[in-house]
């Protein structure tokens, strides 16, 4: 898979939520054939898709139905088990920023911290980190004086700051973005 395109689990997600009704053959252009079988397999077994004609012998191509529809971010299927991100109760704290990002598109921090409901230690170290990562502008007005605005908005999933590894994960494109770190001069001025 390259990067920037979206996962093989998102496509097929996406599909069966298009069709409504389907076949392996329906997704193969998805995913691999390997994937898709044990990805319907698993959703099936967790009631996400029902069986409309049980392939008997061969004899004719089994269909299946999406009747567990739970939203745009794809089930995942781990060990056995179905993990649906649609289905958490609350939103983290980057979801909470990054929704209200995509709906405030300028905003202060004081902004964010109300709208996400978050700390500002939190409100400025994720802008800092979307700021080297090329999400965000800002005008340069101090920690708590800064106006920041939205220029890279990728689509619904937040991108996801991973601190040990000094990155980002944009879920949406599917793509690392690495060095997010402060570099030395940053942290200087700091």
């Amino acid at each position: 898979m390259k990067p920037g395109n979206p996962i093989p689990r998102t496509l097929t997600w996406q599909r069966m939520q298009k069709l409504g009704e389907f076949t392996l053959r329906d997704l193969a252009d998805c995913a691999s054939r390997g994937f898709l079988q044990q990805y319907v397999q698993e959703l099936e077994k967790a009631s996400y898709l029902k069986k409309l004609n049980p392939n008997r012998a061969g004899r004719q191509i089994t269909r299946y139905q999406l009747i567990y529809n739970t939203g745009a971010q794809a089930p995942i299927v781990a060990s056995g088990e179905v993990v649906d991100p649609n289905k958490q109760k609350s939103p983290d704290k980057q979801t909470r920023c990054w929704q209200a990002m995509r709906v405030l598109k300028v905003f202060s921090q004081a902004d964010l911290q109300t709208c996400a409901e978050i700390d500002e230690d939190f409100a400025y170290e994720y802008c800092a980190a979307l700021i080297r990562a090329g999400f965000l502008t800002s005008n340069g007005g101090g920690r708590k004086g800064s106006e920041y605005r939205l220029v890279r908005n990728t689509g619904p999933l937040a991108p996801v700051l991973q601190l040990q590894k000094g990155q980002i994960y944009d879920p949406n494109i599917n793509t690392t973005i690495c060095s997010v770190r402060k570099n030395k001069k940053e942290i200087a001025s700091a």
